[in-house]
């Protein structure tokens, strides 16, 4: 249903159509309806128009209403024409009917009434010839026009109809290629006997306005694209969206850029961590998820010059769910910021933690061999919280922020860096951390032994928080003597010697000062337990002093350190290792040497306990050190191979056209030489004396097969076999057949004939052989040569134009029936006759013969392994065929009706000619007392035409092409008339000639009247008689 409103006024728009139609003024108070809906809430829908329901008439809910919603019975229905010339109409008026109005009726001889079956490009124009113009009609019709508001027969379209009427009388013409929701004026017209013209009145209508069709929604991203099939004469297109108007367009597309988009929502639960983070306040949120939006119906209404149409079917489109491609988070209300498709994020500029320090102490000369290092109050305190929200994005469109939230970075443990100066100033740049110095207290035994000043101070750390650095302080230790250990040298197997130094003698003196040594680490003095120490007394100056310890054990791990005492207490060197030489190792034994191994002679021993290795020895010359104390093996990959003798008595053959067959005699094999083998153990300290002797060598090799060799090269390997067969050895070749003829004088088939191939043997060749083994190959054998037999011819193939035809046995000739047979031609010149009344006659000349196709043939010779060269070349085809005959058919369905063993001429069957007539008439002239005589209508009848076609037909099946139709006919000709009389009285009757002429028409010059019957004869030709039956005639 069209809306109530649109851009054009529609409902005015169609009242004035209706209005223009029935011949009044529009009523605009009245709306057009299909249902009560359409109409206003106080209105009702009555035959077809709102109609207010104060004037609906009072009846009961099952009452019967007629057209107009009433109670009475209507003598008319609404649209009835009406009106002195029926150029009005009725229509409902409230409950009644009543005439639109009182057009009067025009003062022409036709009158112009409503169009009827109007379409979007057509209408029935109607009228009526009210009086017949004395003049007479020679035309009569309509004119119509959109922009003429009288059209004529000199500015609109006009037709007439196809033939005037003689009488007065409604007429009508349908007319098409009219423009859609168009309004159009039109006006019949006459043409009269004097070429005079005449118009009667002018009536408007609107051709319908079609909705758009084939109207399609497509989604691409957030827009929504509609399109629908372009229609002629539209103006423009309005684009309703669930019913509602949105846009305005002359094209057939329309791009809904404003369609709801869908919606994004899940990260509600946005949670920021309370100082749980020190690398920030990290937040999380759940994924977005998309909905799509709303579902939208589209209409497409289309407006015409005059109209417009109903909106088109609906279609239905929605935006997708979209779908997240990022997310942005908001700090402190402040600025957006895109963090990407995640859903976690770390504020790390959130604010730090903060640290205080406390107090430090620093020890003053107050140890002599440290100094002491403390810090004590120290906190930190979490950073300050923030206040965040998040949303998701789907490209450029935001979803809803999420609640907002707090939270703050959190702070760690506190760590500690003691640092000091390596000068007596608190300068900045001369700070260094101390090595393990991390710790709230911290004794800095590092610190100068000459008591010399230096300045400390910590850094102090915690996650989450910036460091902080305390002021510096100064401290040292108390002065003692020093001592340092400079190296240890000459180890052995039970003694070394210890090197140290006096570097400081203290204040107040050193009193004693020496060298301790223990098998256990964390020497110290005095000396106990495993402790041993050396006393020197007090040293007098500083310099360097020896101590050599002996009676130690091998092997055996030794922990020294040096000392040196005053009043401050005992300073030690830094703490030394080293480890006593081991006894020498005792001869092994058990040694064992294979001899069953090709490749080696594989020792074994019984392991030495303090070796770092062994020496092997093979007739007494050392050939190998192993380096792994716990090896106990030795592969001799050096010893003396054994020997591989080479094949013998090698043969080839060359009477085997599929092979070469080669044999020989196997080869021999001897084990290797015997040695005598030793092994010795050795470490650091020296080497053993020689183990047991031990004999073994390489066994024999292992003949695992054998190697061909072919004119040198390798050809192939082979198991432990002596014989072999060389089938890639050339093979031998056939000859080429020789003398190949082929005919040209055979109409059946092309014959072939050829001398037999000869053949010829393969390449010679030179054979060796040598075994193989897992050691290596021998020498080669002896020399043998050989070759492959000729090959015997098992056939020959026949080639045609270079393409193979045939393979036959081993035969020397060939019948070609394959190749092209020679032709005859069509009959080119086959004439039927339409002369002769007793046959058709047939004539033709005989046609050409060719020859077949000429062929080049060449023969190969076969065998089991190929094929010869090719032959030499024959030409040869098919002769030119005999023409044995001619068969002739009957064209009108193929049979056969004659045939003929010749050219030349032959005649066929055909219909017979004959001949009509009716009773014979005569007329009496008593004067001269003759009959004048006549067949009626006697007509000589040609015979049926027959039309045939002729097949020349040749040996060895050969035929030619059918001939092109001839057609003949045997022709009424030759008329031949004999005229008899007779009385019918007599017995018997006797017929006589009267001396009538030879012909259809006589005169029976005496009459004689007792014999008044008469008859005729007509024959056609030699072959045809015509009886015409005896007509007794009488005399007046």
């Amino acid at each position: 249903m069209t809306p109530r409103f649109s851009i054009f006024a529609r409902a005015a728009l169609t009242l004035s159509a209706a209005a223009s139609l029935l011949g009044c003024e529009p009523q605009f108070n009245d709306q057009v309806c299909e249902i009560d809906q359409d109409c206003f809430p106080d209105e009702a829908c009555q035959a077809g128009v709102c109609v207010l329901r104060t004037e609906l008439p009072d009846v009961g809910p099952d009452a019967d209403l007629n057209a107009c919603g009433g109670i009475q019975v209507l003598e008319n229905d609404p649209g009835d024409p009406c009106g002195p010339c029926n150029l009005d109409q009725y229509q409902c008026e409230g409950a009644e009917l009543v005439c639109s109005g009182e057009t009067p009726c025009p003062e022409t001889d036709v009158i112009t009434t409503t169009p009827t079956a109007i379409t979007a490009d057509g209408a029935q124009l109607n009228g009526e010839l009210a009086e017949l113009p004395v003049e007479g009609i020679s035309e009569l019709g309509f004119c119509w026009s959109a922009t003429e508001e009288s059209p004529t027969l000199d500015n609109a379209d006009c037709m007439a109809i196809e033939t005037a009427l003689s009488a007065p009388g409604e007429f009508s013409l349908s007319v098409e290629g009219l423009n859609p929701g168009t309004s159009y004026n039109v006006s019949t017209y006459f043409i009269d006997g004097d070429a005079d013209s005449g118009y009667g009145n002018t009536l408007a209508f609107i051709t319908l306005a079609p909705s758009p069709a084939n109207v399609t929604a497509t989604v691409d991203g957030d827009v929504i694209t509609l399109s629908w099939d372009e229609a002629a004469g539209i103006v423009e297109y309005e684009v309703l969206r669930d019913g509602t108007s949105i846009a305005v367009v002359s094209e057939t597309t329309y791009a809904d850029e404003d369609a709801p988009a869908g919606t994004l929502s899940g990260y509600e639960d946005l949670a920021a961590t309370q100082g749980t983070e020190t690398g920030g306040v990290r937040l999380t949120w759940s994924a977005a998820t998309g909905s799509a939006g709303d579902e939208l119906s589209y209409e497409i209404i289309a407006s015409y010059p005059d109209a417009d149409s109903d909106p088109s079917d609906a279609v239905t489109a929605q935006l997708p769910a979209p779908t997240p491609t990022s997310y942005e988070v908001q700090i402190d209300d402040g600025t957006w910021i895109d963090v990407g498709l995640v859903t976690d994020y770390l504020d790390e500029d959130a604010p730090e933690g903060t640290i205080t320090a406390g107090t430090t102490e620093v020890s003053a000369g107050d140890f002599a061999d440290r100094v002491e290092l403390s810090i004590s109050g120290s906190t930190t305190a979490d950073g300050q919280p923030r206040q965040y929200r998040v949303r998701a994005l789907a490209d450029a469109n935001a979803g809803a922020p999420s609640p907002q939230v707090s939270g703050f970075r959190g702070t760690e443990d506190l760590t500690y860096q003691w640092q000091r100066t390596s000068s007596d100033q608190d300068q900045e740049g001369d700070y260094q951390d101390i090595s393990g110095a991390t710790s709230a207290t911290y004794s800095d035994f590092d610190a100068p032994a000459t008591g010399e000043t230096r300045f400390y101070r910590v850094v102090l750390s915690a996650p989450g928080a910036p460091s902080v650095t305390t002021p510096g302080q100064a401290g040292y230790r108390a002065f003692g003597a020093q001592v340092t250990l400079v190296d240890i040298t000459g180890v052995g197997i039970s003694a070394a010697t210890i090197n140290a130094n006096v570097t400081g003698l203290g204040d107040p003196a050193a009193t004693e000062h020496g060298i301790c040594i223990s098998t256990q680490a964390g020497v110290e003095y005095p000396a106990a337990g495993a402790t041993d120490c050396t006393l020197r007394g007090a040293p007098t100056a500083t310099g360097t002093f020896t101590e050599t310890f002996s009676d130690l054990d091998p092997a055996t791990t030794y922990f020294v350190r040096a000392f040196i005492v005053n009043a401050t207490g005992t300073s030690y060197s830094g703490e030394l290792s080293f480890t006593t030489d081991p006894a020498i190792p005792t001869p092994p034994t058990n040694l064992t040497a294979s001899t069953n191994d090709t490749d080696l002679v594989a020792l074994s021993w019984s392991a030495v306990a303090g070796a770092d290795g062994y020496r092997v020895y093979r007739d007494g010359t050392e050939i190998a050190e192993v380096t792994d104390g716990s090896q106990t093996t030795f592969d001799d990959t050096t010893a003396t191979e054994g020997t591989l003798g080479a094949p013998s008595g090698l043969t080839a053959s060359s009477t085997n056209a599929a092979q070469v067959d080669l044999s020989w005699s196997a080869a021999s094999a001897s084990a290797g030489t015997s040695a005598s083998y030793t092994v010795r153990a050795f470490n650091v300290s020296g080497e053993s004396s020689d183990s047991n002797a031990a004999t073994g060598s390489r066994a024999a090799p292992e003949i695992t097969g054998y190697e061909i060799f072919r004119n040198g090269a390798s050809l192939d390997s082979v198991g432990v076999v002596t014989s072999y067969a060389d089938a890639s050895a050339d093979a031998g070749t056939p000859g080429a057949p020789s003398g190949l003829t082929a005919s040209s004088t055979n109409a059946a088939q092309v014959d072939l004939s050829w001398s037999a191939a000869t053949g010829n043997a393969g390449t010679t060749y030179s054979y060796t052989v040598r075994a193989l083994s897992d050691v290596g190959p021998s020498a080669e054998s002896n020399e043998a040569t050989g070759s492959r037999a000729a090959p015997a011819v098992t056939g020959y193939e026949i080639f045609r134009d270079g393409a193979s035809l045939d393979s036959v046995g081993d035969v020397t000739s060939y019948a070609d029936t394959s190749a092209a047979p020679g032709t005859i031609d069509a009959v080119a010149d086959l004439s039927a006759s339409n002369s002769n009344p007793d046959q058709v006659d047939l004539s033709w000349t005989p046609p050409a013969t060719s020859a077949g196709t000429a062929y080049n043939y060449t023969v190969r010779a076969l065998t089991n392994d190929g094929s010869s060269d090719a032959s030499n070349e024959a030409t040869g085809s098919r002769a030119a065929p005999t023409i044995t005959g001619y068969d002739i058919f009957d064209a009108s369905d193929d049979s056969q009706i004659g045939s003929s063993a010749s050219a030349g001429s032959t005649a066929i069957p055909a219909n017979a000619p004959t001949y009509t007539f009716d009773p014979i008439d005569g007329t009496y002239d008593a004067v001269n007392n003759d009959m004048a005589l006549t067949i009626t209508n006697g007509t000589p009848v040609d015979g049926a035409p027959i039309t045939v076609y002729v097949i020349a037909r040749g040996e060895s099946g050969i035929d030619a092409s059918a001939s092109a139709d001839a057609t003949g006919f045997r022709p009424a000709t030759s008329l031949s008339f004999t005229w008899e009389r007779a009385s019918l009285a007599a017995d018997p009757v006797v017929w006589e000639t009267f001396g009538a002429a030879n012909a259809a028409s006589v005169t029976d010059a005496d009459v004689d009247a007792s014999k008044l019957t008469y008859r005729v004869r007509v024959d056609i030709g030699t072959t045809v008689t015509v009886e015409v039956p005896e007509e007794t005639l009488t005399i007046p």
